[in-house]
């Protein structure tokens, strides 16, 4: 059922771009095509226990209705995983990724979880991943509601995403009536909300504090231990960051890679975190070395490519 949906999806897709509708203009019926997520499932009486000594965020702040946004770290504190947890049922969690991150996600949890009551494991073809955009809404970020067909995670003010049966998302994307839009307008939203993601090329790049993870409520610094906590703590509390999380915008161009540099005046002073280029231009998110504000040319290529502008 779940691969009678992608085809829907990339039905409908196709349609929105023969009709050129693949604009940033959205409606509260748009739907956003997330199929390029995953999902980890964790259940047992000892996954909550097991992920407390794992992820940098308070796993007791997780709840039926507020979902963490958190990360794992390797000893030196450096990123391996970054996911949305949401509690499905008192034993079973849900961890929502990119796909390209689930595999290597699972190994390395399964490496720690030998002497817990837990079982990990790749849930992913029993989800389908859409994302909606919704009229305003006070709702607070992160904020979950769970139906018998549904779970909808609030992003922010205006967006949502959704896991759901494959059988009930084939049926939304059914609906005519509905907007229909690329991942990429999702990715592009998120870069200018400083959403930060990791790809596998990322992995082990950036410590917490580049991807603004304590601004964002996805660090416990009372907690007590998990994997890469001292690196982290100290950072926060002794250390001095030269670097920090930027958006920059310019002209449309090929979004650079993750991990790529960025280039002022020719010298190397940043790196990308993620990018969407689409006819209306080109947005970066990316960690830039706070020297970059003064530098009057930044490029992805100091030889070929257009300007990029720093906005925050």
């Amino acid at each position: 059922m779940k691969q009678q949906w992608l085809d829907q999806v990339k039905q409908r897709l196709n349609t929105a771009k023969d009709n050129a509708t693949h604009s940033a203009e959205h409606n509260s019926s748009t739907l956003y095509d997330l199929s390029n997520y995953g999902v980890i499932r964790l259940s047992g009486d000892g996954c909550r226990d097991f992920l407390q000594g794992q992820i940098t965020a308070d796993i007791k702040k997780l709840s039926a209705n507020k979902a963490l946004f958190t990360a794992v770290c390797n000893p030196q504190g450096r990123i391996y995983s970054l996911f949305l947890l949401i509690e499905h049922s008192k034993d079973e969690l849900l961890c929502l990724l990119p796909a390209s991150l689930v595999s290597s996600t699972v190994e390395r949890l399964k490496k720690f979880a030998v002497f817990y009551k837990a079982d990990i494991s790749d849930v992913s073809a029993q989800w389908a991943i859409t994302g909606t955009h919704l009229s305003q809404t006070d709702r607070d970020k992160f904020t979950v509601s769970q139906s018998d067909n549904a779970i909808t995670v609030q992003i922010d003010d205006q967006r949502s995403i959704q896991l759901c049966s494959p059988e009930t998302a084939l049926s939304q994307w059914q609906e005519e009536t509905s907007e229909v839009k690329n991942y990429e307008l999702w990715l592009q939203q998120d870069i200018e909300q400083g959403l930060p993601r990791l790809y596998p090329e990322t992995i082990e790049t950036f410590l917490p504090h580049n991807l603004n993870l304590i601004e964002m409520g996805a660090v416990s610094f009372d907690k007590g231990c998990y994997t890469g906590q001292e690196v982290v703590a100290r950072m926060h509390y002794k250390g001095k960051l030269k670097s920090h999380m930027r958006i920059l915008t310019g002209e449309s161009q090929q979004a650079p890679a993750p991990g790529s540099p960025l280039y002022g005046d020719e010298k190397k002073m940043g790196d990308v975190i993620c990018a969407v280029s689409n006819e209306m231009g080109i947005s970066v998110l990316a960690l830039c070395k706070d020297k970059m504000e003064n530098a009057t040319k930044i490029q992805c290529d100091p030889k070929n490519l257009p300007i990029l502008k720093l906005t925050t």
